[in-house]
């Protein structure tokens, strides 16, 4: 299109020079009055060449153009139709994704409840046997309650016996006899014995060491040593102390 309208304008430039030509050239040579018609000739040759272009150019520009809007028209159906399928493909393939991931997602929920509800159930059965090993301690510890119970009357009781200085006495001799023999061998050691000639006195025992005797007596000064526990006046505890270190001299 763009090569007939630069035609079209070169011809008609070329015939505007010519006409400018021939018509210099008449009234240069007025005389020659014998061209007039060749030229008038000449130049309604020209004025139907021109006017066979112009026709001929519009016409081929308004098919070039019908022929272009064709063409886009064609294009655009074309690219819309293109378009339209992508658009359905792409809908389909984002369906099926969806529903792949649906279904994952599903699934794993199944899953994942499945788990949990072991995971409880294992907790539930944990939390039981946990629950029965605290019954069995608790039962242990109200049976060791009970024992200490039974204990401490024991040690009620051995404390009323102790009160009585003559079965605390014997007490005190029979337990420092076995502890005796339990860490010192037969002959280191003797019972009941007299330290000072011809008299009545006797100690519990004696250790006998290389150059001398130890004396040891198992009676336990109760009465002196429980004020020592029964109060937190400063100058009871002093006159307890006091008295205690006397009776042990």
């Amino acid at each position: 299109m763009t090569l007939l309208v630069t035609l079209s304008a070169i011809l008609a430039a070329g015939a505007c020079l010519g006409i400018f030509w021939l018509s210099s050239l008449i009234r240069r040579q007025n005389a020659a009055r014998e061209l007039t018609p060749l030229l008038m000739d000449l130049q309604e040759r020209l004025s139907r060449t021109i006017s066979d272009l112009r026709e001929s150019t519009a016409e081929k520009l308004q098919k070039t153009q019908l022929e272009a809007s064709e063409r886009l028209e064609r294009t655009l159906g074309q690219n819309r139709s293109e378009l339209a399928q992508g658009l359905q493909a792409t809908t389909e393939t984002l369906n099926l994704r969806f529903q792949g991931l649906e279904t994952q997602v599903s699934e794993r929920l199944t899953k994942i409840g499945v788990n949990v509800e072991e995971k409880l159930n294992a907790n539930l059965k944990e939390g039981f046997q946990h629950f029965e090993k605290v019954q069995q301690h608790l039962a242990s510890a109200e049976l060791k309650l009970q024992e200490l119970g039974q204990v401490g009357r024991s040690i009620q009781d051995l404390n009323s016996l102790l009160k009585l200085p003559h079965l605390r006495g014997s007490f005190g001799e029979s337990t420092l006899e076995k502890l005796l023999a339990d860490f010192l061998p037969v002959g280191s050691y003797e019972m009941q014995v007299a330290i000072v000639p011809n008299s009545t006195e006797r100690v519990d025992a004696v250790v006998k060491l290389a150059r001398q005797v130890l004396p040891i007596d198992s009676k336990f000064p109760r009465e002196q040593v429980l004020p020592l526990f029964e109060s937190e006046n400063p100058a009871d505890l002093e006159s307890a102390r006091k008295i205690l270190a006397d009776f042990v001299k």
